[in-house]
């Protein structure tokens, strides 16, 4: 991952107008030069400006802690965090050029096939746009700028980007610029960063109707809405149920080591010295055939520690901040809305959507605005693994049913 460099001169200037804060400066490269056409926003949200021909930016935001971020196309990506109960100044962001990291994966890239490049930019899209039923109308719409590294041992996908990601969802009427800053996706899991800033789409009044419902729907039981309504004390009136889990191995499914020494013998069984292939069964092969059966048991269980949690059981407030700590697992139900199709084909879906979390350090706070503060710091499981950028929404996001 390239290293960011960062410089800011400081000018003292701070005043409110109209209950909002002021932001201005401006934007040079390494020489001192104005960068005209650089953007400026907050992270995540759709309030952002671009510099004029000297430089300049102005930007009007309401009250709070935001990431200020400041993106040229060729240049190094900058964020700065503000919060407006602090003094205000005026900045100058200086950033400086790329170096040739992005053109070393380019000329990696070459080594691909165009059929491993669709396998990949399938594989990517998946993991980073969805599955959800609001996916199929949000289209990537500069494919090219991102480019591969796989690495076959491992397994391991990784994503770099020359310029934001361009994605339109029809379906939200939103355009998102997304800077992917860290893509990997394993066999077991998908991580991803980046800094995202949304427009709004022009439409008629029925467009606008369809996006403000299904705004509403992305919304509903969403991480955004667990944490604005846990923040507010209103979880259970909004229909949210916790409870808490710990997990264990299940004792009827072989171990991994098990069914790996399984299937090496069963190989043996299929193939004699000579390499012909051999269809004569016995007790000890039925018996391997009970072991690769019972692998397709889940590999986990699920015991409850704890049902109907109340706030206080995970949730800790000292003045203005509201904490998340608990242990184990942290089971979340949201009642009001059943799952979707993709998520669980069949006849087995539930009529609630059901998320699980698990924190890797002691606590993580909750922002007002809607995310942790810390995301790397939670795992989720479940619906909101499931729900993606398709589904994603600005954190200026204001619900109006």
């Amino acid at each position: 991952m390239m290293k960011k460099h960062l410089f800011i001169i400081f000018l003292f200037i701070g005043f409110l107008i109209n209950a909002q804060t002021r932001i201005s400066g401006k934007v040079l490269d390494s020489n001192n030069l104005p960068l005209e056409g650089a953007a400026v926003y907050l992270n995540n949200t759709s309030i952002g400006t671009t510099t004029n021909e000297l430089g300049e930016f102005e930007l009007y935001i309401k009250d709070g802690v935001y990431t200020l971020i400041v993106s040229y196309l060729g240049y190094e990506t900058i964020q700065y965090q503000i919060d407006t109960k602090k003094p205000i100044r005026k900045f100058t962001f200086k950033t400086k050029e790329t170096g040739d990291f992005l053109d070393e994966i380019t000329l990696n890239n070459k080594k691909h096939s165009a059929e491993d490049r669709a396998y990949f930019l399938s594989r990517f899209r998946n993991s980073f746009i969805g599955k959800t039923l609001f996916s199929k109308n949000c289209k990537i719409a500069n494919p090219d700028v991102i480019q591969f590294d796989f690495n076959p041992l491992s397994k391991v996908l990784e994503a770099y980007v020359s310029k934001p990601i361009e994605i339109i969802n029809k379906d939200l009427g939103f355009k998102i610029y997304y800077d992917l800053v860290h893509y990997e996706l394993s066999v077991t899991k998908i991580t991803y960063l980046g800094y995202s800033r949304y427009e709004q789409i022009k439409g008629g009044k029925s467009k606008q109707r369809k996006w403000k419902k299904n705004r509403l729907r992305a919304y509903n039981g969403s991480k955004m809405h667990f944490i604005r309504a846990a923040r507010k004390g209103n979880l259970t009136k909004e229909g949210f149920v916790m409870s808490q889990y710990k997990r264990i191995p299940n004792p009827d499914r072989p171990s991994d080591s098990e069914l790996k020494e399984t299937r090496k013998y069963l190989r043996t069984l299929n193939i004699d010295p000579k390499g012909t292939k051999t269809f004569r069964l016995s007790s000890k092969k039925d018996s391997v055939m009970e072991i690769l059966k019972k692998s397709r048991l889940k590999k986990f269980l699920y015991i409850m520690i704890k049902d109907s949690l109340i706030e206080n059981d995970f949730l800790v407030r000292s003045n203005d901040q509201v904490i998340m700590k608990f242990t184990n697992y942290l089971n979340i139900n949201y009642m009001n809305e059943k799952e979707e199709y993709n998520f669980r084909p069949g006849p087995n879906r539930l009529d609630y959507q059901s998320s699980k979390l698990v924190l890797f350090t002691d606590s993580v706070l909750l922002d007002k605005s809607g995310i942790f503060t810390e995301p790397l710091d939670v795992f989720m499981e479940g619906y909101w693994g499931y729900e993606k950028i398709s589904d994603a929404l600005p954190l200026d996001y204001i619900t109006t049913e």
